[in-house]
């Protein structure tokens, strides 16, 4: 909630808050002006930048502060959820693409398939083990099947290591999360009826796992295999 308000009740909350289902809390230590006295907290929104922590919540006004860090009209507050980045690139910047099939540098993803692009993954929403709503996206692959999986470590320290007509990131133990049919090149896990990640793919405690999909490129190219790897995500699931 915002607006001009000095108290909620007989709590003093000032400017923004948050609902925690039960009652109103005040929002870490709310907004100031240059000289201390409370800002002015005109918007706000939420948007999810796929850090795996969930949607953050943008907040514009007239203030310098907020959460006594200096934010001058702007500040973004993370919600609960874990950690996420992408890793393990297909742009040969590490380890290199088996045929010279790299994707270019700033596509962040995987070695190149047969129709010129490489697959790419990325992750939205919260990996919280409480409140499970993370969701991996996968892109610009063919139409075809994709296997969405979860390893605990990583090849290479994360470099990877051609396998197939791309580079496979991820190491064992695995758990395979679901195959699923790209259309329009793109797929999702979960999607539909599926259980969530941390259900499917038995995270019961925080700390790190790693994803990436293996999609079908049945056309002549490069290795005498049809399958090629999106870059790889990894994740670090919070309470």
């Amino acid at each position: 909630m915002r607006g001009y308000f000095l108290s909620i009740g007989s709590l003093p909350i000032t400017e923004i808050a948050r609902w925690h289902g039960a009652g109103w809390h005040a929002l870490d230590r709310g907004v100031q002006t240059e000289l201390g006295s409370t800002g002015d907290v005109r918007s706000f929104a939420a948007f999810d930048t796929g850090d795996g922590r969930g949607p953050k919540l943008f907040a514009g006004g007239f203030f310098a502060t907020a959460g006594g860090v200096v934010a001058l009209g702007i500040v973004s507050l993370d919600s609960c959820g874990g950690d996420a980045n992408m890793f393990c690139y297909g742009d040969g910047s590490v380890t290199a693409c088996p045929c010279g099939n790299a994707s270019a540098v700033g596509d962040r993803a995987g070695c190149l398939r047969s129709l010129g692009t490489g697959g790419a993954l990325r992750v939205h929403s919260r990996a919280s083990l409480a409140s499970d709503t993370l969701r991996l996206e996968g892109a610009t692959m063919p139409n075809s099947s994709g296997l969405y999986f979860q390893g605990l470590n990583v090849i290479g320290g994360g470099s990877g290591a051609t396998f197939g007509d791309g580079v496979t990131c991820t190491a064992g133990p695995f758990i395979r999360l679901g195959s699923k049919t790209n259309v329009g090149g793109a797929s999702a896990y979960p999607s539909g009826a599926d259980l969530s990640i941390s259900e499917r793919g038995v995270v019961a405690s925080i700390g790190t796992r790693h994803y990436q999909v293996r999609y079908r490129n049945s056309a002549s190219f490069c290795t005498p295999n049809t399958f090629n790897y999106t870059n790889g995500v990894r994740v670090v699931w919070g309470n």
